[in-house]
């Protein structure tokens, strides 16, 4: 009879051990490793810096206005930008700091950044414009006005990469050309 009940009890502890087993094998193999939190995009790995904008004239009604910024990778992988859906470029408000994606912000061309380099980019975006004659006296501050007008309203961009989950913050530089 003793014999009996060890042999129940350690069936029933063996069946509790599979049972377990299988439970912990269930949920490992259930887990998408793409399903864990991501990590918050680390702002340090990519670094961008102002150097200009400026306005260019496609044809007598249209302009694009180009923002010029260094990317520095401070990351041991070279990082590629291209003008893809996966890369969203969206301006961040001034007044409220969201960010909209209303206008047509793109990359000019596609980027290599090599690691542990630095490499200029600009970022375009078209806008209708009515463009003033050459011979026009007040040609300047018409188009002060136009650039000052686009950019009143907005702190900075923002590059987004969906697919690697970065983010870089190109912040405003233009300060100065609201003020002139």
């Amino acid at each position: 009879m003793a014999l009996g009940k060890i042999s129940l009890t350690l069936s029933f502890l063996g069946v509790a051990g599979i049972l377990v087993f299988a439970f912990l094998l269930g949920e490992l193999s259930f887990q998408n490793p793409s399903t864990k939190p991501l990590q918050p995009e680390n702002n340090s790995t990519i670094t961008a810096t102002y150097v200009g904008t400026r306005l260019k004239q496609i044809d007598k009604t249209h302009a694009i206005l180009f923002f010029a910024y260094n990317l520095e990778n401070n990351t041991p992988n070279d990082y590629h930008l291209s003008d893809s859906p996966d890369i969203l470029v969206m301006a961040r408000l001034k007044a409220e700091g969201t960010l909209s994606q209303t206008e047509a912000l793109n990359l000019s061309y596609p980027v290599v950044v090599p690691s542990k380099q630095s490499v200029r980019v600009e970022v375009q975006e078209q806008y209708a414009f009515l463009w003033p004659s050459t011979s026009d006296p007040g040609l300047d501050d018409k188009l002060k006005n136009f650039v000052r007008d686009k950019l009143q309203n907005i702190g900075g961009l923002v590059l987004f990469d969906e697919m690697d989950h970065w983010q870089v913050e190109l912040p405003s530089g233009w300060a100065t050309i609201a003020k002139n």
